[in-house]
């Protein structure tokens, strides 16, 4: 009886440990990921349009589009899509278009273990359209 007993507590302890998320704090930091576009002569483009789709073919909106205080800076994504990501890596493509012509840019995103913050693994932080 004894060792039924031992076995289940260690049974126990070792499924509690097993199921322990991370001990979370989120900070009242708002990340978004931004890519500045000018053109070949590294003026600012203002008048362009963007969006930014995942592998999945859903749309992410970031809360803004473009950075009033910087011209030349779009938003990719920002924490406000954290629902649409995971720690899992997910590709989305950045579409840029003007008047003219339309360009993709492929970039890949995730999240932290808490899903607080936004994190960019890979893609260009300038583009020369």
């Amino acid at each position: 009886m004894k060792q039924l007993i031992f076995i289940l507590l260690i049974t126990l302890l070792v499924g509690c440990k097993l199921n322990q998320k991370p001990d979370c704090i989120c900070t009242m930091e708002f990340r978004m990921i931004t890519v500045e576009i000018t053109d070949s002569l590294n003026n600012p483009l203002t008048k362009l349009e963007t969006r930014t789709i995942d592998q999945f073919g859903r749309t992410i909106i970031p809360l803004y589009k473009k950075l009033d205080y910087q011209p030349n800076s779009y938003v990719i994504a920002d924490d406000s899509n954290i629902p649409l990501l995971s720690t899992t890596p997910i590709s989305v493509v950045f579409i840029v278009t003007d008047s003219i012509k339309s360009k993709n840019y492929f970039y890949t995103l995730n999240t932290d273990e808490c899903k607080c913050h936004i994190n960019k693994l890979d893609g260009p932080t300038k583009i020369i359209f």
